[in-house]
């Protein structure tokens, strides 16, 4: 099976499915992909920030709208 074909499987799933599909493959990289010590530094820095104030992180629906927005201007 080509890579092709498994992402058109995979995109064929219903939601929660390739959710799940993503998180799993997502997980099976933490020990393969290392995390350089500034990005562990800066998602240590955010969620201590989000912990503090909770009413100053972004619904994630909105923050996707903004990433996809940004990703057509391509800026």
């Amino acid at each position: 099976m080509t890579k092709t074909e498994i992402e058109e499987m995979a995109l064929g799933l219903p939601a929660g499915e390739r959710q799940a599909l993503a998180e799993s493959l997502l997980q099976s990289l933490v020990d393969e992909v290392p995390l350089h010590d500034w990005h562990e530094r800066a998602l240590d820095e955010a969620l201590d920030e989000l912990e503090k104030r909770p009413e100053a992180g972004t619904p994630v629906r909105e923050a996707l709208a903004e990433v996809r927005a940004r990703v057509a201007r391509g800026t």
